[in-house]
């Protein structure tokens, strides 16, 4: 197993890592901040590093994990694409695993995604569970979208009635309580400040190259002007950067991103 080195001057850092290439990032709204996180934490998790073996660089993963690293390294800031479109949303939405609306129609597309789920992961014990037990609720365990039947032929309030009691009872058992509250303005301004985008991206180049930053580099780094802010990463940045990577929080911004884009938005001289 290698040893991991400890990074502590600056001029340990990358050579491309440049604050003004996230200038943009006070700009960014639900639909930015969501293609910003979306992207970084699909390539957040994986494994491969520099040090990968030739079988791991065959790996598509690898390639994949490249191609986003090699775009941070430019641009810093994504370039976000035009989601004013609510199409074009829903499409990335869809292609990043997060559907929208929270409620939606369950397609052939979407028995086909299940299937094979539940096929590459049999570490999970889906197949046996599928196998012995036919009533298992489906996808449940994964705690991701929760595919369930509605017989129309009961009243709306008795529809209204049942659905309120299943999620109560879902949420319990798959332990994922929903947000309180919608991302806001207010969020967005802190995560500018908190310069939560370069964090991340520096700790996804220490996880490539095999090194690990000090909590004072990453300070000097991200907060050139300020003195003694090692507090600040380790009670306050990394603390922000792990809820934003979690795929519950990276969902609901993409779901509050679409309805921000479906909703018309009126005119403030138009009255109520």
């Amino acid at each position: 197993m290698r040893k991991t080195t400890r990074l502590k001057k600056k001029e340990d850092l990358p050579e491309w890592f440049e604050l003004a290439k996230y200038e943009g990032v006070s700009e960014l709204d639900t639909a930015g901040w969501y293609y910003q996180l979306s992207i970084r934490r699909n390539i957040y998790d994986n494994p491969i590093s520099v040090h990968a073996s030739d079988e791991e660089k065959r790996d598509s993963r690898y390639q994949s994990f490249l191609y986003a690293l090699e775009a941070i390294t430019q641009y810093g800031l994504f370039p976000s694409p035009d989601f004013s479109d609510s199409e074009r949303l829903a499409l990335f939405l869809l292609l990043q695993g997060c559907g929208s609306p929270s409620v939606r129609p369950l397609t052939c597309a979407g028995i086909s995604m299940a299937s094979w789920t539940i096929e590459q992961r049999p570490k999970m014990g889906l197949i046996k569970a599928a196998q012995t037990a036919y009533d298992s609720p489906s996808q449940l365990s994964l705690g991701g979208p929760a595919h369930i039947t509605v017989d129309l032929r009961a009243t709306d309030k008795q529809l209204k009635d049942d659905f309120e009691k299943w999620l109560r009872d879902c949420r319990r058992e798959v332990e994922r309580q929903a947000r309180k509250r919608k991302f806001s303005e207010t969020n967005f301004r802190d995560w500018a400040c908190y310069q939560v985008l370069p964090c991340i991206d520096l700790l996804l180049w220490e996880r490539y190259q095999g090194v690990q930053y000090t909590n004072s580099l990453l300070a000097d780094s991200l907060f050139p002007d300020e003195v003694a802010s090692d507090e600040k990463i380790r009670k306050t940045v990394k603390p922000t950067v792990n809820e934003l990577l979690d795929l519950s929080t990276i969902a609901a911004l993409g779901l509050q991103a679409q309805r921000s884009i479906d909703k018309p938005v009126k005119n403030r001289n138009e009255k109520s």
